[in-house]
């Protein structure tokens, strides 16, 4: 299994709340070039910090954020 960021959905999630590029890092303590990147996919591995920060700023879960993506072989629990 494997779970990558998703930047679309942050795009997606950030205009819904009317929230700036420039904005939204400045809240995060980042920078709107690396938001930017984030959202492009030219960035696709935030920390866990920066996407809790995100999160919180956005008033969503972390894994809003990530895309699972299952592998052949991989278990599946309920």
């Amino acid at each position: 299994m494997e779970a990558n960021f998703d930047g679309k959905k942050l795009r997606e999630v950030r205009k819904s709340r009317d929230l700036s590029q420039v904005s939204l890092a400045s809240q995060a303590g980042s920078s709107d070039h690396y938001i930017r990147d984030l959202e492009m996919g030219r960035k696709s591995n935030p920390s866990a910090q920066v996407v809790c920060k995100i999160s919180y700023i956005l008033g969503v879960s972390m894994d809003t954020f990530m895309r699972i993506e299952r592998e052949e072989g991989d278990m599946v629990f309920k």
